[in-house]
């Protein structure tokens, strides 16, 4: 940063001006002192906000959901403010912040979410099983024979038909090799 703009942004913490010579402890206490200044000034923002979504006006006085996201508020209370999931997806929250919001598996299907991304967000076999994949699809998602057999629904025969080999599927099942 420029000397010229650090003088600008400090000036009225240490002073009316920044010294020339400005020590590293001066520097550090004034950047200090901003940053508490910053933390105060949000803290009353985000206090100002959530009154207004108290309200139940956050959506009307025109807030996006990315602004509420950066001032920490959750999927769940923006569902409930009356923002639609396209709106979570576009603010950045997580598949598993959407669904902690009560969106389910199968709304975050629709949503566009492909397996691939959600297995990569850490859904398990059984959650993606919910979504409607069969034991082939989560086999090529990676999944092993024990965790797609751990989803309740397939047995040894439908690992076998989905392309696990018999030692994969006879180790899930618990069973010794002939």
């Amino acid at each position: 940063m420029s000397f010229p703009k650090i003088n600008r942004v400090l000036r009225g913490k240490v002073g009316n001006r920044v010294p020339k010579k400005l020590s590293a402890a001066q520097l550090s206490a004034s950047l200090a002192s901003l940053e508490s200044r910053h933390q105060q000034s949000r803290a009353l923002l985000v206090k100002r906000v959530r009154s207004i979504h108290k309200q139940g006006r956050l959506k009307s006085v025109g807030f996006g959901a990315k602004e509420l996201r950066t001032l920490d508020f959750t999927a769940s209370e923006l569902k409930k403010a009356g923002y639609g999931m396209g709106e979570l997806i576009k603010a950045g929250y997580h598949p598993s912040e959407l669904r902690y919001a009560g969106y389910t598996a199968v709304d975050l299907k629709k949503a566009g979410y492909t397996a691939k991304v959600l297995k990569g967000k850490g859904f398990t076999a059984s959650s993606l099983r919910k979504m409607g994949y069969g034991a082939g699809d989560l086999m090529t998602l990676g999944f092993n024979a024990v965790e797609v057999k751990e989803t309740g629904r397939y047995g040894p025969s439908e690992l076998l038909h989905a392309g696990f080999s018999q030692s994969e599927v006879n180790a899930a099942f618990g069973k010794r090799p002939k």
